[in-house]
């Protein structure tokens, strides 16, 4: 594709630590969104939406997990397109996090057809394509999520926009390998956002930043 292209990554919405009764599918490690979570997310949808412009050609990723899924559906409802699950942008898979191969058992493995009508949203998973061995370390997980990237960028190179929901450690080390400046580590605000143009270089159009959202 000739001209400049447009990537964003945003952190999930607050999520729930305990079961809520109307959510009968939430497993350990894998809550949903809270509701006030879910206003997050379609506050981040409108701040995409509001930096990228008039852009309807998008590429919607998402980590596997429920919480980074509710969070993609915003975007995905406003823009009319599917979710791409990408095993690659999964959180970190740290032993002393989860005590065995937590994507083994997401809500996501049998529950997508409920997922999907709850949402509203098409959802188009392979499983275990592209998936990360458990466990792994900080230092393998940021080699999965850069090498996942640079896939991702050719791959879909025909796409003028591509998104990516997941956690804040892959918001922070895709705006850091985007060659942002700044300290990261101080923000862990929920719904943290980022967007840069991209030309044979990243131009930040949106630093990384929870502010937007923080009041909600």
């Amino acid at each position: 594709m000739d001209g400049d292209r447009i990537f964003a990554v945003v952190k999930n919405g607050q999520r729930a630590d305990y079961a809520i009764p109307d959510r009968p599918y939430l497993v350990r490690d894998d809550p949903p969104l809270t509701e006030k979570g879910m206003r997050q997310a379609e506050i981040a949808a409108e701040k995409i939406c509001e930096v990228i412009g008039d852009i309807n050609d998008i590429y919607l990723i998402s980590s596997p997990f429920l919480r980074c899924i509710e969070t993609a559906s915003k975007l995905a409802l406003i823009k009319n397109i599917p979710i791409h699950i990408d095993e690659g942008f999964c959180e970190t898979l740290l032993e002393n996090y989860f005590d065995s191969d937590i994507l083994e058992i997401l809500n996501l493995n049998t529950k997508i057809t409920e997922i999907e009508n709850e949402l509203g949203v098409k959802i188009i998973y392979n499983p275990r394509e592209n998936r990360p061995d458990y466990p792994e370390n900080s230092d393998e997980s940021y080699i999965r999520v850069i090498r996942s990237w640079e896939r991702v960028k050719e791959e879909y190179k025909e796409h003028k926009c591509i998104v990516i929901v997941s956690h804040c450690y892959i918001v922070n080390k895709l705006s850091k390998y985007w060659e942002c400046k700044r300290n990261l580590s101080y923000d862990k605000g929920l719904c943290k956002l980022a967007v840069v143009r991209y030309n044979n270089g990243y131009e930040f159009l949106f630093e990384p930043s929870s502010e937007y959202c923080k009041d909600n």
